[in-house]
This record gives structure tokens, sequence and C-alpha cells, in this order.
């Protein structure tokens, strides 16, 4: 396979495929679980699965070598500006609240939400992540699709 506009061979598709399977599994697991009874393990992997759906975008659309941590808000700011500006687009059509708004509030709860029980309170605004999960979810799925093939 090559990648046609550099005219170079294009092997990032394994991990395209395997970082979109990835955050799928998490979404999947995240979904099935219960927010009263396993609100620690459901807001971690929620927000994994938004980390990892945005590295699937990145992968398709930026090389990705500095692409690395969990700061959902920095991934984001990596994507390009058209693909920055169709996403925030396509979420004010959908919801009230601003796209990067719910990025910012929900930039770091990967990394809060593991290490919970250390803390004595730590803020989630577990719809909106729920809600960012699902369009990164639905977005990463057409823009991987899109740039496999």
């Amino acid at each position: 396979m090559t990648n046609e506009t550099q005219g170079k061979p294009c092997c990032r598709k394994k991990i395209q495929c395997d970082c979109l399977d990835a955050a799928q599994q998490f979404f999947r697991t995240a979904d099935h679980l219960n927010l009263a009874t396993e609100m620690y393990p459901k807001i971690a992997l929620l927000a994994f699965s938004c980390e990892l759906f945005i590295k699937a975008i990145l992968l398709c659309t930026i090389e990705m070598k500095d692409a690395r941590g969990h700061d959902l808000k920095s991934l984001f700011e990596m994507l390009p500006d058209e693909t920055k500006v169709m996403f925030l687009s396509k979420w004010s059509s959908k919801y009230e609240k601003n796209l990067k708004e719910v990025l910012n509030e929900n930039s770091r709860v990967f990394e809060q939400w593991r290490y919970a029980y250390e803390e004595e309170k730590i803020p989630a605004e577990v719809t909106d992540l729920e809600n960012l999960a699902i369009f990164l979810k639905k977005n990463a799925e057409s823009t991987t699709m899109l740039c496999l093939y």
C-alpha cells in the first residue's frame, strides 16, 4: 500500500486498525459498566477510549510520532485545522456545551481517575465524557475507514 499523496509506502494501516480496535474495546467495556457501582473503571475506560479514538484519527491525518500522553485537549490540538473545524461544527450541531470546553474539562480524566482513590474529590462530567466518547468513536470509525483503503 502506498500513501498516494507522498508516494511513500504506507505502513500505518496495521497500527491504525490496532488503535481503533483497542479504543472500541475500551469503549464497549466501559459501556457495560454501571456508573453507580463501577464508577472508577467506567470513567477511566471512557477517557482512555477517547484518547485512543483521537490517536486513531491522528494516524490517518498526520505522522503520529509526537502524539504521546493522555491529555485529550493536547491530542485534539494536534489534529489538522480542517479536521478540528469539522469536529467543532458537528459537535455544536448536536450538543449545547462547546467541544473545546468538554475537552478542557476532561483533558486529564484518564490520569486522574486511574488514581482517584488517592484524591479526596475529582471532578468528572460523566455525561459529557460519554457524549465525547460516542462522538469520537463515530468520527474515528468513519475517518479511519476512509484512510485505510
